[in-house]
């Protein structure tokens, strides 16, 4: 029998990547230390991922960011830019991320399976928390495959640059405005799969002006139609009734509120306002 060369013996199952070529193409490894694991596999009857940390040539996390890339899992790269409260980037806090995967399932049977694509976001306090769930919800989808967007119409100030690193100065403002062409404004979330994101652009003087415009009419069956799932971030509707005006439009509305922290008052408001106008209410979750 012919003995195996190096590339052959990395080979997974069926279908899957090797992760050795995986991991010399992220640069976490040269020929010579794969040659190592190699060995050392072979001689202690380890898994390759256990062989790499023994000899200190991996940490856990970059045997655990290959692994779940090998089932495409596509996780973050250690010292992105993503915030770590984007978690479902990260392989750490299974808790919170099985909680997120929840939610996801329940949005794709009550939602996604009747043919619907898009997806309001909406509240009327804790803006940050909110921008964290979209962040983390957005990700969730594109990690299942689905080409995934993630519009920031929060044009008064979002929280949602800081949590996905991003320094684009246009957006949906300048796209309202008529000062830019959607290709050139959505951007690749760097480091994750099938995630797009359209920040929410210049500061405007007239963000419920913009968010009423014709345009922003032809937008949201564009962008359904572009993607298989869209999330939407607004503002606080206490403040603002931009998501008054957005939920007239977008198909879905997804409220977050904090038990024992959002006033139940504001809420029951925003739910009467969205009810007038005949928006699609999917219900509420509620956050420690």
């Amino acid at each position: 029998m012919m003995p195996l060369s190096s590339r052959e013996c990395l080979l997974e199952p069926a279908g899957m990547p090797r992760v050795g070529e995986l991991l010399l193409a992220a640069g976490k490894l040269t020929e010579l230390q794969l040659g190592q694991i190699l060995k050392h596999q072979h001689e202690h009857g380890t898994r390759f991922g256990e062989a790499a940390q023994q000899l200190g040539l991996l940490s856990e996390a970059d045997v655990h960011a290959m692994v779940a890339r090998q089932f495409s899992s596509f996780l973050a790269e250690p010292g992105s830019a993503l915030s770590e409260r984007l978690y479902m980037a990260y392989a750490e806090r299974l808790l919170e991320k099985e909680k997120i995967k929840a939610l996801r399932s329940q949005l794709q049977l009550a939602w996604l399976a009747q043919g619907q694509r898009s997806l309001l976001l909406g509240g009327v306090d804790d803006e940050a928390t909110r921008a964290t769930l979209a962040g983390n919800l957005a990700i969730a989808f594109s990690q299942l495959g689905l080409a995934t967007l993630l519009v920031d119409a929060n044009l008064r100030g979002s929280a949602l640059p800081a949590l996905l690193g991003s320094r684009r100065r246009v957006g949906l403002s300048d796209l309202l405005a008529g000062r830019g062409e959607l290709e050139r404004l959505v951007e690749p979330v760097a480091g994750l799969e099938d995630l797009d994101y359209l920040p929410a652009g210049t500061p405007a003087p007239n963000p419920q002006e913009l968010l009423s415009r014709k345009r922003m009419q032809q937008l949201v069956p564009e962008l359904a139609q572009r993607y298989e799932v869209v999330i939407y971030h607004t503002p606080d509707q206490h403040e603002w009734y931009d998501t008054q005006i957005l939920a007239s439009l977008v198909p879905g509305v997804l409220l977050l509120a904090r038990r024992d922290g959002t006033p139940l008052p504001a809420l029951a408001d925003m739910v009467a306002r969205l009810r007038l106008i005949r928006a699609e209410l999917l219900g509420c979750v509620y956050l420690d």
